[in-house]
């Protein structure tokens, strides 16, 4: 199967998990389009490993990929749903400071099946979270916040705010994708394991093989610079927010198209923190 009928595939099953109400086949369809995202990168990296004595097809490349504009709020969480994605599809990636960019390193397959499944996945987590806030259930959430630990006793807030709502939202959306998209990975895995292969080697020896030409392009080309990127750390935890994300998470389901507006001001590469 070429790329482009991949990708297709892929965003047909995303959509058809879009338009069920049914969470359940909701997340067959999710599973489904990264079970086919995988296999379609085991198929092309055994074609690249089979044609070893040749001039290589394709190797592996950088890409930088806008995820919203500066200052805007939350875009922490942002990039942690595309760095989910990306480890699902064996896509290194580095991030700009000020979290408006993203550089993938990969080969040119897996960093179009990344992208795709971003652009549908974050729009679902947009709106569905603009529909939870509309509802205000949060307001009715109390929360702790921790005083200094020299303090024994805990200050309580009235209510969770929308952007602690929002982030966590997006959090507990974030975490039920990774954990489908992993489901999706060892579905794939299985498969190919249970595939007789012909000539040449194994899926896994191959896919491991490609893993290793990307951690050396990886190596060779990166620019970055200070700390590990740890990901979204909330100061206020909203169980509410979490499972109403989680929920929507497992739907996948789009109410209303919402995009991330605008284009990311230029980053120096150097100024990106590792993935």
């Amino acid at each position: 199967m070429s790329t482009d009928k991949a990708i297709t595939r892929i965003g047909a099953l995303l959509l058809k998990a879009e338009g069920t109400d049914n969470p359940h086949e909701a997340d067959a369809y999710i599973v489904k389009a990264q079970t086919l995202a995988t296999l379609n990168s085991i198929d092309l990296a055994t074609a690249r490993a089979r044609a070893a004595d040749r001039a290589r097809q394709t190797t592996p490349q950088q890409k930088a990929i806008t995820i919203g504009v500066a200052g805007r709020r939350g875009l922490r969480t942002f990039v942690d749903l595309f760095l989910v994605i990306a480890r699902a599809n064996d896509v290194q990636i580095d991030i700009a400071r000020n979290f408006t960019e993203v550089y993938a390193f990969g080969y040119p397959e897996d960093i179009a099946v990344t992208e795709a499944l971003y652009t549908r996945l974050v729009t679902h987590m947009v709106a569905a979270c603009e529909v939870y806030l509309a509802t205000g259930d949060y307001k009715h959430e109390t929360v702790e916040r921790a005083q200094p630990p020299h303090h024994d006793r805990r200050r309580e807030t009235p209510s969770v705010s929308k952007i602690s709502a929002r982030l966590e939202f997006h959090a507990g959306f974030t975490a039920r994708i990774k954990a489908r998209l992993a489901a999706g990975r060892r579905a794939a895995r299985a498969t190919a394991a249970a595939t007789p292969h012909q000539t040449g080697p194994g899926s896994e020896i191959v896919l491991a093989g490609k893993r290793l030409e990307v951690q050396d392009y990886y190596t060779l080309h990166s620019r970055a610079r200070g700390r590990r990127y740890r990901g979204h750390r909330p100061s206020i935890r909203s169980q509410r927010g979490r499972a109403a994300g989680d929920l929507a998470g497992q739907a996948a389901q789009l109410s209303a198209a919402t995009e991330l507006g605008g284009s990311a001001s230029a980053v120096t590469p150097r100024r990106v923190a590792g993935s």
